[in-house]
């Protein structure tokens, strides 16, 4: 984590010291649509997905080769999960995952330009590059016919988790783990883009609309919580997020 802040540090200093009149900040906001594949379930029966939305905030720093090539930095807070869903015996078991990052893409943007008329009209954009995120919050959620019951409770359920009694073990009175940030690492590391458009108001004021999606490389289970399916068989849990984006952006130059 601290070679990421050491990073994020030098790149910013690198921007500010560099020709002026290139670097833009952007205030972005997203609706994001967050799942993961290969869900853990510790044992416990196969669940189908239901859906859940999320979003991402925060804010874009960039910094501009010209009119076409430029790398950007976003420091965004991102609301992340998954929830399941699934009818046994004629009882509803859901259960609900809360995984919040601060999300940090390192990204290339290429946007197409005309350079005989500099930064006006709308151009398009297209951004590929790494993402890191660091885990913030963590929580599940476990219900059975729409009652809150403790993660004991759930598993418990119709002697459906052969696991369960050495999952006891790893909880605390209450049924519940003392930290669900234990179930998960606390590092996330993928590949995220986007493609759409970028819109100038001004040679200095623009803004951004686009579609991005994202894929992490991690297994977000933590080592201890890695158990088999019902197969007999344990497929690493990774993040998987699609969206849309507005960004409002803003050049700190005439033009370039």
């Amino acid at each position: 984590m601290k070679r990421i802040y050491s990073f994020l540090t030098f790149l910013l200093m690198l921007t500010a010291a560099n020709v002026q009149g290139q670097l833009f900040l952007e205030l972005d906001g997203t609706y994001l649509a967050p799942i993961a594949l290969n869900q853990d379930n510790y044992g416990f029966s196969e669940m189908d997905y239901a859906y859940r939305s999320g979003y991402q905030g925060g804010l874009g720093i960039g910094y501009g080769f010209g009119l076409v090539h430029h790398v950007q930095v976003g420091i965004y807070y991102s609301a992340q999960g998954v929830d399941y869903a699934n009818t046994f015996k004629e009882v509803l078991h859901e259960k609900s995952v809360k995984l919040d990052y601060l999300h940090i893409p390192v990204l290339y943007r290429l946007v197409s330009s005309d350079v005989s008329s500099g930064r006006i009209g709308t151009r398009f954009s297209l951004a590929v590059g790494p993402y890191f995120g660091i885990l913030l919050n963590s929580n599940i959620d476990w219900a059975l016919d729409g009652d809150a019951v403790s993660m004991a409770q759930f598993h418990m359920s119709q002697n459906r988790n052969p696991n369960i009694a050495e999952i006891k073990t790893m909880l605390g009175a209450d049924g519940n783990p003392e930290d669900y940030s234990t179930l998960f690492e606390s590092l996330d590391i993928g590949l995220t883009g986007s493609l759409g458009v970028r819109s100038y108001f001004t040679e200095e004021l623009f803004l951004n609309a686009e579609v991005i999606a994202g894929f992490g490389f991690q297994d977000i289970n933590s080592e201890p919580w890695r158990y088999d399916n019902s197969q007999g068989e344990y497929k690493k849990t990774q993040n998987l997020f699609g969206g849309i984006r507005i960004g409002l952006g803003y050049f700190f130059s005439g033009k370039e």
